[in-house]
């Protein structure tokens, strides 16, 4: 590569509404792309933070029927941006949850992903 790689670190109030959480990541990521940005980092917990244990699996969702996965999979085709998930909590099993980090190419697929 040569040139200049320009990265973001965006960060969030994340609370326990992930379709408000998803909209603020959202204009924040376009944000970045705007200001020259090819890479935009996002933090851990990204999509909700639920202080009420007994509500987090009840509000998490598998990886392939995730909203915040969908809408930052987007984000990256309509910016051409990398996009770095620090963390968002996916299902993985019956009562079992996965804080899961994801590396999204600029045309929306994984490119990466490991659980915490």
């Amino acid at each position: 590569m040569t040139g200049r790689f320009r990265i973001a670190c965006v960060q969030t109030n994340t609370g326990n509404e992930m379709a408000a959480n998803i909209a603020a990541v959202t204009r924040l990521v376009r944000d970045a792309r705007e200001r020259g940005a090819d890479l935009i980092a996002l933090p851990e917990v990204v999509a909700m933070m639920e202080p009420d244990r007994s509500l987090v699996y009840a509000k998490a969702f598998a990886e392939a029927d995730h909203p915040a996965l969908v809408a930052f999979r987007a984000l990256a085709v309509e910016t051409g941006a990398w996009i770095l998930a620090g963390s968002i909590t996916v299902r993985v099993g019956p009562a079992k949850l996965a804080n899961r980090s994801l590396l999204l190419d600029p045309k929306g697929e994984i490119a990466g992903s490991y659980d915490k």
